[in-house]
């Protein structure tokens, strides 16, 4: 995969203060010469963090917190990118 640059941000907070529940955003771009390499770039990353970043498995609502676990079908998307960085 050819990427020149990639950048993430997260945001994790209430997005309203009316809000009871806290929300997360994240943002992940890839630029490439190619747009094929930027988004599969971007998947792969998706998927990382679906699978592996811990603070993407704490769920925060009314009535408190509590972590997830990665699905059976998000570990799959996840082993679909493994050997793609060669």
């Amino acid at each position: 995969m050819a990427i020149a640059t990639g950048s993430t941000a997260s945001l994790i907070g209430a997005t309203d203060p009316s809000m009871r529940a806290t929300s997360s955003s994240f943002l992940v771009a890839a630029h490439s010469t190619h747009r094929a390499a930027a988004f599969a770039a971007v998947a792969e990353l998706m998927d990382y963090l679906k699978t592996d970043a811990p603070f993407w498995k704490r769920e925060i609502g009314a009535s408190g917190s509590r972590w997830i676990e990665p699905t059976d079908a998000d570990h799959a998307r996840r082993r679909t990118h493994e050997g793609n960085d060669k």
